[in-house]
């Protein structure tokens, strides 16, 4: 117990010791671009990162601002991308330039025509002073209308957030991991709503933001009950809501896989799926479909996993993880305030068929399932190439039907195993027609690296391939490498 106590007290030495630094753009400039990967202006180079400790002077000539703009779609489903992006630095801008300007509390504004203001950035070191806040409720100042892309990501507000009725433009991605408690939207707000805490789009009559409730006196959250009438899940809209179980109602039409996704993984380079581990339905819409497996481990543990199908389509594929609420709560009242994460963890399952009833598996529709074994039916023609990624699988059956895996994507599993059917016409966005093409290239004075690079990059995620002969990609596998494919055509009829 002491040595937890000493390490507590050296990382809070730590934190009072980091340093801040003072960033003057030069006058000259008239841009700033702040990347994920480093930070630039004309002429100076890579300048490396700057940290939420760092203030960045903005002088009167800057006249185009961009954050992030190196972002990818998927940002979310990388950890270091995420980690990036908690690191917002405050903002000083000259009080003459013409479009931007700041306060205070160093939040980045960009000046809209119509004399309102556009909030860009929320510094990670964001922290109102006390006659700002009600009760833990900031208030959003009228002149504000709107909230531009990752503008408060990470940033750790902690505390709720009204939202006037001139605030009508919130990028879906401004919120995400800020730690907001709940939202309060005003009445005569014409676009957006809350209820019970959540953040809605009236328009779209879309979830943008979902917020957990807990039981104050187990600190087990209840589950989250999307209202009827709602049609839409915005993606990452349970990011970090440590929600783990939802109820969808019967109007709902429009999801990915994406909107499941839920909470960083420390030291990892992805997130788990989520902590959702149970999603069931008020009443049963025609598009939607839920099936709900459990699987029996070798330890005597029960485990469950709940398919999301949307007309055939597998959206998603959750699986439960364990909440150790116990010694959560047991630490905590030792010492008598929050110090420590809930621990939650999953095990993986020996064994996940698909449902034969799947036609199509979606982008992401495994993300964060752990198993020893994937077997996905012939009745699946279509899988998304990005269906696996963020996955822990060590080997992918594959059964005759099976007709293509789209384009491949970097965060794809690596496989100890795979059986390839002979009914398959395209590996991860190759066809036979593209391989006949490196084969015949190879011939005339490619290398191996080149022939695995340039082909089917399914040849360098997994060990051993289970193959026919009369697959057509059987020729080029046996060009690559003879000795990492196991023939099974005498195995069939």
């Amino acid at each position: 117990m002491k040595k937890i106590i000493v390490l507590i007290f050296i990382a809070l030495l730590s934190l009072s010791a980091a340093e801040s630094a003072t960033v003057e753009i030069p006058e000259e400039n008239t841009d700033f671009i702040l990347n994920i990967d480093y930070t630039r202006y004309p002429g100076s180079g890579d300048h490396g990162r700057y940290s939420a400790e760092d203030t960045i002077v903005i002088p009167e000539s800057v006249s185009i601002i961009l954050l992030y703009d190196d972002l990818e779609p998927e940002a979310f489903l990388s950890s270091w991308q995420l980690d990036r992006l908690t690191e917002h630095p405050s903002f000083k801008v000259a009080d003459d330039n013409p479009r931007y300007a700041s306060d205070e509390f160093g939040i980045l504004y960009e000046k809209l025509q119509d004399g309102t203001l556009k909030v860009l950035s929320i510094p990670s070191a964001f922290n109102q002073s006390e006659d700002d806040i009600s009760y833990g409720i900031y208030e959003i100042p009228e002149e504000i209308t709107a909230i531009g892309p990752l503008a408060a990501a990470g940033c750790n507000i902690n505390r709720s957030i009204a939202i006037p009725p001139s605030l009508t433009d919130i990028d879906p991605t401004a919120f995400i991991m800020s730690g907001v408690y709940d939202f309060y939207v005003h009445p005569d707000n014409p676009r957006y709503a809350s209820i019970d805490g959540a953040l809605y789009g009236k328009t779209e009559r879309k979830l943008i933001y979902a917020t957990s409730s807990m039981n104050l006196t187990t600190m087990e959250p209840f589950p989250f009950t999307i209202p009827e009438g709602v049609k839409a899940i915005e993606n990452y809209a349970f990011l970090d809501s440590g929600i783990e179980e939802i109820i969808l109602p019967s109007t709902i039409e429009d999801f990915s896989s994406l909107a499941f996704l839920g909470e960083l993984l420390e030291g990892s380079y992805s997130i788990a799926p989520t902590m959702i581990s149970d999603v069931s339905l008020n009443a049963a819409p025609e598009s939607v479909k839920i099936i709900h497996e459990t699987q029996p481990l070798s330890t005597g543990d029960i485990w469950d996993v709940t398919y999301i199908i949307t007309e055939g389509k597998l959206v998603a594929a959750l699986q439960s993880v364990f909440t150790d609420y116990e010694s959560y709560n047991n630490m905590n009242a030792y010492f008598g305030k929050e110090l420590f994460p809930i621990d939650t963890y999953r095990r993986d399952f020996e064994k996940l068929t698909v449902p034969e009833e799947i036609t199509e598996i979606c982008p992401y529709a495994f993300f964060g399932i752990q198993t020893e074994i994937l077997e996905i039916p012939g009745t699946v023609r279509t899988i998304e190439g990005s269906a696996f990624c963020g996955a822990e699988i060590d080997e992918l059956i594959l059964h005759e039907g099976t007709e293509r895996i789209t384009a491949y994507d970097e965060d794809t599993p690596y496989l100890l195993e795979a059986w390839v059917p002979s009914s398959l016409t395209e590996i991860f966005g190759f066809t036979e027609e593209k391989t006949d093409e490196l084969l015949a290239a190879s011939e005339d004075g490619m290398d191996e690296m080149n022939l695995i690079y340039r082909g089917p990059v399914m040849m360098s995620v997994a060990d051993t391939f289970h193959i026919s002969r009369e697959s057509p990609f059987y020729d080029y596998f046996f060009a690559v490498n003879p000795y990492a494919i196991e023939d099974v055509s005498w195995l069939q009829d």
